[in-house]
């Protein structure tokens, strides 16, 4: 009884412990990683040409790089870096849990992490390219509804409503179409991660079968559970 209690006891402080390290660790590396990136803006702007970029950049998108955009990269990157140490950490205690039940699974783990880091590497330079071909065919869109507002009683006027909805509706359909690869390509990425944690379950209840004669339930529930 006082074992379990001390066992869950020690997976709480650490798990509480592992959450603080994440925190302190995104934050930090966020705060260098914007100032860093600040600094370098800051001296590509003043470094640039005053003909090829300042007198034909707009100042309003300059000071949205600035400012909007900053701060999206920003809250991005700190949840990324989160989501990136909590994913590591929760490796590092899941196959830290198996090895301490059961040492020999110590020789299949690499095993696993080749077939994660196999799935991965199929997945992000598509998705990538296909990221980028969604936010390229995104800007069309925008820029399309402001010019077709500030001029909307010239093309009534001219009668030339049907010519400016085909071309939106052209964008449109441009944008939708990389929008559902990029979440056909996700949806792939999610069903092969999901392949690999079945064959992972799959394994621990082999052991459990196999060595049931070292399992208690309690341990056994522990080894499912963790893993």
């Amino acid at each position: 009884k006082w074992i379990a209690f001390g066992f869950y006891s020690f997976i709480s402080i650490l798990s509480v412990l592992i959450v603080m390290i994440r925190l302190y660790l995104s934050t930090g590396m966020s705060i260098t990683s914007s100032n860093i990136l600040y600094k370098d803006m800051v001296s590509c702007l003043i470094k640039a040409d005053l003909n090829n970029f300042h007198d034909v950049t707009p100042k309003g998108v300059v000071f949205n790089r600035f400012s909007k955009d900053l701060e999206q990269f920003d809250r991005w990157m700190i949840q990324a870096l989160g989501m990136f140490l909590f994913t590591l950490f929760n490796l590092i205690f899941t196959f830290g849990m198996n090895i301490y039940f059961f040492y020999y699974s110590a020789v299949f783990i690499p095993l696993f992490i080749l077939i994660g880091y196999f799935v991965l590497n199929i997945y992000s330079h598509p998705n990538r390219e296909i990221t980028r071909l969604e936010s390229t065919s995104r800007s069309p869109i925008g820029n399309s509804i402001n010019s077709t507002t500030c001029g909307a009683d010239i093309i009534r006027a001219y009668e030339q409503t049907h010519i400016y909805i085909n071309k939106f509706d052209e964008r449109l359909d441009n944008n939708l179409i990389s929008k559902y690869f990029q979440s056909g390509s996700q949806s792939w990425f999610g069903l092969y991660l999901n392949l690999t944690t079945i064959l992972f379950m799959s394994f621990q209840l082999i052991i459990i079968l196999i060595k049931k004669e070292i399992f208690s339930k309690g341990t056994a529930a522990l080894f499912i559970y963790f893993g």
